[in-house]
């Protein structure tokens, strides 16, 4: 009598139990893959506003910089319009590092040829202070001679310079 009732939970317990934990199962995989997924979703849409934030950068500033002015060979000028175009481009910056979620610095890259200046490759970088919770401009931050074309590190760089154009670089 005992056995036959011993059989008959086994019977029913077992089934049970076997469902319910493939149910629990199943329920908890697809609770993990849609919090996975929404996760994905929103980092990818903050990646995709921080790139297009690059994009709106480099069209203002092949928009708005005097090209002609640049290649029209006078260095005082072309010295004196570029130091004032960098210095008006630091606000432009500020707002855009300040605006987008998640962006850690934003800057501008000119071709060290553009703005006459063979020492500093840059001059507006824009960088967040974790300290003071805000955003610091740096001015000559690296000097050209430490820039090497083959090192891949520097292809934030020199990628931009290449391709005529503003572009998202690697791992950024």
């Amino acid at each position: 009598m005992i056995l036959s009732i011993v059989i008959s939970l086994s019977i029913v317990f077992v089934p049970t139990v076997l469902f319910t934990s493939n149910n629990v199962r199943a329920s908890a995989i697809k609770e993990y893959i849609d919090k996975t997924s929404l996760k994905a979703k929103k980092i990818d849409i903050k990646l995709n506003n921080i790139k297009n934030s690059v994009i709106n950068i480099s069209d203002f500033i092949e928009y708005t910089i005097d090209m002609n002015l640049i290649f029209s060979g006078d260095e005082i000028e072309i010295n004196k319009y570029m130091n004032s175009y960098i210095a008006n481009l630091e606000n432009l910056l500020k707002k855009n590092a300040k605006s987008v979620e998640d962006n850690i610095d934003a800057y501008v890259v000119f071709n060290y040829d553009l703005i006459r200046n063979k020492e500093y490759p840059y001059q507006s970088l824009l960088v967040y202070d974790n300290y003071s919770n805000s955003y610091k401009l740096s001015e000559n931050v690296a000097k050209i001679s430490d820039f090497k074309e083959d090192d891949i590190a520097f292809s934030w760089y020199f990628n931009p310079i290449y391709n005529a154009s503003g572009v998202w670089s690697n791992p950024y």
